[in-house]
């Protein structure tokens, strides 16, 4: 659920038409079809759908696989790949 939910979100904004394309290795620093706008934003959306603070974490948030594990072990609901 959680992968699925990252890969929609990043996939609308940068404008993937298949979001199966946005892999665990999808790099926030290196892909530059991402703004740091929309990546504030994306983490904006996920805290409020995960119950869980990412904006403080953001430093952390290399690739998607950073994201979902950090995810899958703070947030409030049970959440898994």
């Amino acid at each position: 659920m959680v992968l699925e939910y990252i890969q929609n979100s990043i996939a609308e904004r940068i404008g993937v038409e298949k979001a199966k394309e946005i892999t665990l290795e999808f790099s926030f620093s290196d892909d530059k079809r991402m703004s740091e706008e929309d990546f504030f934003s994306m983490l904006e959306d996920l805290e409020e759908e995960m119950q869980v603070e990412l904006l403080d974490y953001a430093w952390k948030f290399e690739t998607v696989k950073h994201l979902v594990d950090f995810i899958n072990r703070h947030a409030k609901k049970n959440t898994y790949y």
